[in-house]
C-alpha cells in the first residue's frame, strides 16, 4: 500500500447521531460516509456543520440510506 504524503487532519465535530438500538450501526456508518462525500468532499459544507446533533436518525433517514445502497448494489449486478 502506498505511503501517504501528508498526515490527515482530524476534525472534531460537535456531535454525531447516536443509534437507539444495537443493529443499526452499519446504516449509521453508511449515512456518515454518504454525508461526508456528498456534502463535505465537495467543500460545500464544513464537516463541523454536518454533524451537530446527537439525536438518532429517523426511520425515514435510515430507510433513505438503505434504499440508496440497495439501488446502487442492484444496479451493479443487474
Amino acid at each position: 500500500m502506498p505511503q501517504l504524503k501528508a498526515r490527515p487532519d482530524w476534525v472534531d465535530v460537535p456531535g454525531v447521531p447516536q443509534q437507539d438500538g444495537n443493529v443499526e450501526c452499519g446504516y449509521y456508518t453508511m449515512r456518515f460516509c454518504w454525508l461526508i462525500v456528498n456534502m463535505c468532499a465537495q467543500c460545500s459544507v464544513p464537516l463541523s456543520e454536518v454533524f451537530q446533533s446527537t439525536m438518532p436518525y429517523t426511520r425515514a433517514e435510515l430507510d433513505e440510506i438503505r434504499e440508496f445502497w440497495a439501488r446502487g448494489f442492484l444496479d451493479e449486478l443487474v
